[in-house]
């Protein structure tokens, strides 16, 4: 069994935590201040993925989630099963509260799942659970030093967790600093038994161009741990600028049925020095010498899936869940002839849940496409967001009869193209990403151009992928979304779906297809 290519889920996708399940493999990710939170996707054989719900969602989000800044929200789940349940851990930034770590259970992965569990007294981020041979729970979480000897030193540490309380209970243990001196921001650390070792893997050098998986065992799970020599065992950035996949870190193993080992891990794929799309979760083989993991064995590298227009990717990007900003989507209804968002006064300013629906980007190449009519008096239009502070829209102003292309950097907007239009009409917006750039239209007539790199982490700073979608804005406003489809013309066409002609105009029509 072997995945087609090294990327498994495109897209902001990071901080990937993987299951074997009895009929195939699910994979957890990072949902930030989108919601629903953590994903979850499940493959029969490591190729095909399907989306196939979130763990957090309205019935048992926290409540600080409603709270979650720019980047906030929920970090880097671990997914076991454990004692005959599975186990989803998180934590959760907001401005209310930080280091808030949790764990939520389920009897499988496909849910219900339970109401979060607030482990107290559990600092830092990225939680890990193991389950020992004896049945003891450990919780492994990953913190800033009390008194570092330098900006930005971490270390790893581990405690017992009652299995009936969801409590920390026993003596605290410090595991791990870091493998290279003076390497920051540790993160994700994960515990795994093979045999008479105990492993520790985990991740240093920051979430970008340093980010490296490093590994460290111990015949004991609370220590001493030993780094591998070898260490960082995985990594991109000794190879320099240019490489198609970049910034490798932050990675879980698990065995395929079979009985093969494989890491998942974040990369991203840079163009001319910036990314867009997110952090993305791939995948290497692993082999064992010596009694240690070595990953992508001979290679010493996660490959390069390329830019084809693979069909299982564009499957997984339709499946995938609609998403909307630090709570539930109770704006929208669905209707024949499409989605009604209900505007509020809430905007893209840092806080809330604005009346705005999205998807994650996937290619350098996506195009978004909506169709949509506001009521008199709203506002609203097509969105790329990498967040609130940093994003492009082409914006309707129903009340002054025009299309605005917007550019906010830093939070200061820049009108970039202005056209008129007759706003009692259904308007169709176009986004087309090409390499550097994004072109807009407006019912098929050009808008203006935009630079990608006004979305790129680089630039905007943060954790997240852009994301699209339609939007609103303005207490009392209606938006009817009749049409809303991502990907280029080659792939609809290739979907069976609709491709509109060049200088279509939008038609009002009921029972529009939603894609």
């Amino acid at each position: 069994m072997r995945p087609s290519d090294s990327l498994l889920l495109p897209g902001f996708h990071p901080d990937p935590s993987v299951v074997r399940v009895p009929d195939g493999y699910v994979v957890a990710c990072s949902s930030f201040e989108y919601f629903p939170g953590i994903p979850l996707y499940w493959s029969a054989d490591l190729r095909e993925w399907k989306y196939v719900g979130s763990a957090i969602a309205s019935d048992n989000a926290p409540a600080v989630l409603a709270d979650a800044y720019d980047s906030g929200g929920i970090y880097a789940p671990t997914l076991r099963y454990l004692s005959g349940r599975y186990f989803l851990t998180g934590t959760v930034f907001s401005n209310s509260r930080s280091e808030m770590n949790f764990f939520v259970t389920a009897a499988t992965p496909l849910g219900p799942w339970s109401q979060p569990v607030v482990v107290e007294g559990a600092r830092g981020m990225d939680p890990d659970i193991f389950e020992d041979d004896d049945g003891s729970l450990w919780w492994t979480g990953c913190r800033l030093r009390d008194e570092p000897s330098y900006e930005g030193e971490t270390e790893v540490w581990s405690r017992e967790l009652d299995p009936v309380s969801g409590q920390l209970v026993g003596p605290e243990y410090h595991l791990w600093s870091q493998a290279v001196t003076g390497a920051v921001w540790g993160e994700g650390p994960h515990l795994y038994r093979r045999g008479q070792w105990y492993y520790l893997l985990t991740a240093e050098g920051g979430t970008e161009e340093n980010h490296a998986i490093v590994v460290a065992r111990s015949r004991a799970v609370t220590g001493p741990y030993r780094g591998n020599p070898k260490n960082p065992i995985l990594t991109h950035r000794h190879l320099g600028p240019g490489e198609p996949v970049a910034n490798v870190g932050h990675a879980d193993l698990f065995d395929d049925h079979d009985g093969q080992t494989w890491a998942v891990c974040l990369a991203v794929r840079p163009r001319d020095g910036h990314h867009i799309l997110g952090r993305e979760t791939f995948i290497v083989p692993v082999s064992w010498v010596d009694d240690w993991p070595v990953l992508a064995p001979g290679v010493g590298r996660v490959a390069d899936p390329g830019t084809s227009t693979d069909a299982r990717h564009n499957r997984l990007a339709r499946s995938d869940a609609t998403l909307s900003l630090r709570g539930p989507a109770d704006f929208v209804r669905m209707t024949e002839s499409g989605w009604v968002l209900h505007g509020a006064d809430q905007t893209f300013n840092g806080t809330g849940t604005p009346s705005a629906l999205f998807r994650r980007l996937t290619r350098w190449d996506d195009q978004v496409r909506v169709t949509l009519r506001l009521s008199e008096g709203a506002a609203g239009g097509l969105i790329l967001r990498q967040s609130d502070a940093s994003h492009l829209r082409a914006e309707i102003d129903s009340k002054r009869g025009a299309v605005e292309l917007i550019e906010r950097d830093a939070g200061t907007d820049t009108c970039v193209a202005s056209v008129r239009i007759e706003v009692s009409e259904l308007i169709e917006l176009l986004a087309q990403l090409d390499g550097g750039k994004v072109t807009w239209f407006v019912n098929g007539q050009p808008l203006g151009e935009t630079k990608a790199s006004s979305l790129a982490t680089e630039v905007a700073g943060g954790f997240v992928g852009t994301v699209a979608g339609p939007y609103v804005v303005g207490a009392g406003g209606l938006g009817l979304v009749t049409d809303w489809v991502q990907g280029t013309d080659q792939d609809l066409a290739a979907a069976g779906l609709p491709v509109p002609p060049v200088g279509h105009r939008a038609q009002d029509h009921s029972g529009t297809t939603h894609n």
